[in-house]
């Protein structure tokens, strides 16, 4: 079975033409990966890290897709290469958010401005909560309503001291998984390609969402995933995304000063569920 970043390449390839648009202008930040594309569509997505840097001369390389030699590229060229790396990783994501932008304005998703999924998610004292990545302030809220919870996470670190008590090693998300009523997971996975495989091992009646910059890619996929709500974001304005990304921003930063929230809501969910839907 394909990935869901494959299936979802192919499924854009099927309304662009890929071959026709081009790396405009890019930036790798710390954090953040932003990408202009030849129509001025942009995309964001999370930044991730090579876990070794290889600097023996016999392993260096200056070939196609190295710094150096990323704009201008084809998108066709970007999804086709066998090169893989944490950049191009990065860079797929970003350059997918930046495809599906207007196709997700035009096209038919029940669609929230200015909420945060976890808003709209209606949650018990004796609901289980698993949040997978290090999502602090998700952490915070959920403990508004129940102590049940449970962070998958690789890096323990990336928990504040307060919260690492609910730490799990990602590990073992299948025996974590189990049994939960809400799953909330980063966008980060979609870059890292453990989605899939999370997924798979979610309560079918559990609550499940995709957040982060990450996650702006045309939902059709997530949502044949069984993903109910997807935290998006809409870029306000590229120059200052490019400015925040240069100068290690975060996803903080843009909700402050070029981007807006936005949910999108997988049309099989039960709005009923939902906390706050009536009012928007």
């Amino acid at each position: 079975m394909k990935k869901i970043t494959e299936s979802t390449i192919q499924y854009l390839a099927n309304k662009i033409d890929f071959s026709k648009l081009h790396i405009k202008k890019i930036r790798i930040g710390t954090y953040l990966t932003a990408v202009i594309l030849s129509d001025d569509s942009c995309g964001v997505s999370s930044t991730i890290n090579e876990k070794t840097h290889n600097c023996k001369k016999e392993g260096r390389d200056f070939g196609e897709f190295t710094p150096g030699k990323l704009e201008n590229r084809s998108v066709d060229s970007l999804f086709n290469t066998s090169k893989n790396s944490a950049v191009i990783q990065s860079l797929k994501i970003a350059t997918l958010n930046a495809l599906s932008e207007k196709i997700i304005v035009s096209e038919n998703y029940k669609i929230i401005e200015n909420i945060d999924p976890i808003d709209l998610l209606d949650f018990k004292t004796d609901s289980k909560v698993v949040i997978v990545g290090g999502f602090n302030s998700y952490i915070s809220k959920v403990l508004l309503f129940t102590k049940n919870i449970h962070v998958l996470e690789f890096d323990k670190l990336k928990i504040s001291s307060s919260y690492r008590h609910f730490y799990v090693d990602a590990s073992e998300y299948k025996k974590t998984l189990g049994n939960a009523n809400f799953v909330i997971i980063t966008g980060m996975t979609l870059i890292n390609e453990t989605i899939d495989d999370l997924l798979k091992n979610c309560p079918k009646d559990a609550t499940t969402v995709v957040t982060g910059p990450s996650s702006s890619i045309i939902p059709d996929m997530l949502f044949n995933n069984n993903v109910n709500l997807i935290g998006s974001i809409k870029i306000t304005d590229s120059n200052q995304l490019f400015k925040l990304v240069e100068q290690a921003g975060t996803a903080y930063h843009l909700f402050k000063y070029c981007a807006r929230k936005i949910t999108i809501i997988n049309n099989s969910l039960n709005l009923s569920t939902l906390k706050n839907i009536n009012n928007e």
